[in-house]
């Protein structure tokens, strides 16, 4: 037996042409969410070498020996062209210690700080505060260049509130068991790019050292494209810091 097919409300079933009108507009509907909420960018990401608005952190600002606060905002390195790297360098004489919201580009530029062995650091994320390096300005090669290079440091960067490491390098050369990053108790660290490489000692005593150290209590997240590594004793030779 034959069954009359009903639509709503009566009448005769919508035309070919009608049903097609009412698909698009339902697919229009469920696409009308998806691009209404889509997520912003992260605050860090921005066109190479365009910190319109960013404060930049030249060798000059770096000189004094004090400790040199960051506050929130979003900041860059600006160093001056150096032949024998071929890059754009600041040799520091300050730590940096991080007390507000911050983010910090390295923009192709070599940041190095010696500090005074144990006990020190070359970065300090103080609690409650939060620090993304980043980086950007590349080479012929399309790398990205920027890197921080800390020496004679117990830790390259101290975290006691939040540390994501999303771009460039860090390399320390540390005291004996200390880390280019230290994450302690009750910090937060996220990996999700660029570079953390923990070396102590010299050619002819190589001793320990950590990419990250997680402190019991610490989150850590890694993801990504994130390279970590460190060092034992009987490992391969120290990287070089001369040019």
């Amino acid at each position: 037996m034959l069954r009359q097919r009903r639509t709503i409300g009566g009448g005769v079933p919508p035309s070919l042409g009608t049903r097609f009108v009412l698909l698009l507009s339902v697919l229009a509907l469920a696409l009308m969410p998806t691009i209404a909420n889509a997520a912003p960018a992260a605050s860090w990401e921005h066109e190479d070498d365009n910190h319109n608005g960013w404060t930049a952190i030249s060798a000059g600002m770096l000189a004094s020996g004090d400790p040199y606060v960051l506050n929130d905002g979003n900041y860059y390195f600006s160093g001056d062209y150096d032949e024998g790297w071929g890059r754009d360098v600041i040799d520091s004489s300050s730590r940096l210690v991080v007390e507000g919201d911050v983010v910090l580009c390295l923009a192709d530029t070599r940041y190095s700080y010696e500090g005074t062995g144990e006990g020190s650091c070359g970065i300090e994320v103080k609690e409650g505060a939060s620090l993304t390096i980043c980086c950007c300005g590349r080479d012929e090669y399309y790398n990205y260049d920027g890197e921080i290079v800390f020496s004679n440091v117990g830790n390259g960067i101290d975290n006691h509130g939040t540390f994501t490491m999303a771009g460039g390098g860090v390399l320390a050369n540390t005291v004996a068991e200390g880390a280019c990053a230290y994450n302690h108790a009750s910090a937060t660290m996220h990996a999700s790019g660029g570079g953390l490489s923990g070396a102590s000692g010299n050619l002819n005593a190589r001793n320990a050292s950590y990419g990250i150290y997680n402190a019991p209590g610490g989150k850590l997240e890694i993801s990504g494209t994130a390279r970590i590594s460190g060092e034992q004793p009987g490992d391969g030779p120290v990287w070089e810091l001369t040019p």
